[in-house]
């Protein structure tokens, strides 16, 4: 059976114990001494109780914000990527409008040269950079999304234009990187041949059917070279606009309206892909919400919990203060600390006879 440390009766056992050893002017320092140790000791028993259950919930909550962090910043770099998608949705809507404009033959010239300013944008907005998730699957966003190590990796994809001519001279013919001309690698990509051919005229189809093609470079100049080759395409087939005739023709601007639409089309799926991957980090991240606002409630309860019952501690050292104070005022009070009990028969003891005085203290 436990003992409540500040009950009236613990009080007398202290006083008696106290009183026994020290004399009357020194019992309440020592009493309320040893009163407050026994507080004292107490309070730390029951931080001890409750320091466990606190740990564990700190562990917690550490996990999770680490999951929460990851979950934002998944968030974040999923967001610039669908943001990047709905601006080359806009890019490849703006292409379309132009080839609208290129079936009147008065504008065709302007149009073309506006086709191709696009393109060096689409090449720019899709290169290959870490981060940029328009520029191929070896670009990712990864993110933990639960306590257990969930991991969930969102791949890019190339939402570019690409174009290689492996061609009769031997030579691989490629876009330049600012997309003006065609180049001529002997080995490709790495090693440039040191001829090319600029768009905008000086570089003309003849005639493509399916990867075959036939074309001529550096058509203004003086010593131009027909080549026949095999044309491999990556990316979401949109190309410059010598392939589609310089937007001069009717049926270059047709084949390149149906690249143009089957572009918008990749973009729009694309769009849908990142509004999913979004929606699922999202909820990953209201769940991992969830469980840190209950963690954080349940120690809230706990402090709260823990406060109650120090103060119903305190409350009890107050009253056992109390009844030592009520008892020392009593003790003070008596017209004797001790009593001198005589026994019945005169004669048996003297009045000398210390040992017949007991301490009402005792």
């Amino acid at each position: 059976m436990s003992i409540d440390p500040f009950s009236t009766s613990s009080v007398n056992s202290v006083l008696g114990d106290v009183t026994s050893n020290t004399n009357a002017a020194n019992v309440a320092a020592v009493a309320s001494a040893q009163q407050n140790a026994r507080l004292k000791k107490q309070l730390n028993q029951l931080s001890d109780s409750y320091s466990g259950q606190f740990r564990d919930i700190g562990d917690q909550l550490n996990q999770i914000q680490n999951v929460q962090s990851s979950i934002a910043s998944g968030i974040s770099s999923l967001q610039a990527g669908k943001a990047s998608v709905d601006s080359l949705y806009a890019l490849f809507q703006s292409m379309n409008d132009l080839l609208t404009d290129a079936q009147n033959p008065a504008n065709a010239a302007g149009a073309a040269q506006a086709f191709q300013a696009k393109m060096m944008t689409l090449r720019s907005m899709t290169s290959h950079s870490d981060g940029n998730l328009l520029s191929g699957a070896d670009q990712r966003v990864t993110y933990t999304a639960t306590v257990s190590g969930t991991d969930m990796t969102f791949t890019g994809r190339h939402m570019g234009s690409e174009y290689t001519i492996a061609a009769s001279d031997g030579n691989v013919w490629a876009p330049n990187d600012s997309g003006s001309a065609l180049t001529a690698y002997s080995t490709y990509p790495n090693t440039p041949a040191g001829k090319s051919s600029s768009f905008g005229g000086a570089t003309i189809l003849n005639s493509q059917s399916g990867t075959a093609i036939n074309f001529t470079v550096n058509a203004l100049g003086a010593t131009p070279q027909t080549l026949t080759g095999t044309f491999t395409g990556q990316g979401v087939g949109v190309y410059d606009s010598w392939l589609y005739d310089e937007l001069s023709t009717p049926e270059g601007i047709a084949r390149a309206q149906k690249d143009v639409a089957a572009a918008m089309g990749a973009a729009e799926a694309e769009q849908y892909r990142y509004a999913s991957a979004i929606d699922i980090a999202t909820y990953y991240s209201s769940k991992a919400d969830l469980d840190a606002s209950t963690l954080t409630n349940k120690q809230q309860s706990l402090t709260e919990e823990q406060a109650l019952k120090a103060a119903d501690l305190q409350d009890k050292f107050k009253q056992a203060q109390n009844s030592l104070s009520l008892a020392m005022q009593a003790a003070s009070n008596a017209s004797s600390a001790q009593i001198q009990l005589l026994p019945a028969a005169s004669g048996i003891f003297t009045p000398d006879d210390t040992s017949n005085y007991i301490d009402i203290f005792a």
